[in-house]
């Protein structure tokens, strides 16, 4: 008898098939994360982040040419991001103490 387990996705993420977003740093490596097309812009940042990106406040990502939205509504699927596309990151570094 085989058995197969399934975890189901977190709710977060929920919505549609998985895909997969090709996410390409301006320094380091290229990574891959599992998402949702019902994944929200900010959950593919805490996917990111949590498969070694950098944390979610410095990231600013770019699908053909345009920064993808924070706001929470955004979604994977309303930004035209499909399995296997290229997502660039950009990390920002913001200064705390010049912002006083």
């Amino acid at each position: 008898t085989t058995t197969t387990t399934t975890t189901s996705p977190p709710p977060s993420s929920a919505g549609g098939s998985d895909l997969r977003v090709i996410v390409r740093p301006l320094q380091g490596e290229v990574m891959s994360v599992k998402a949702r097309l019902g994944t929200s812009v900010q959950d593919l940042k805490a996917l990111i982040f949590s498969s070694g990106g950098p944390p979610v406040v410095e990231q600013r990502l770019l699908f053909r040419g345009i920064e993808l939205s924070n706001h929470p509504l955004e979604t994977v699927e309303k930004s035209g991001i499909r399995d296997g596309d290229t997502v660039n990151l950009i990390r920002v570094i913001q200064s705390s103490a010049q912002e006083r």
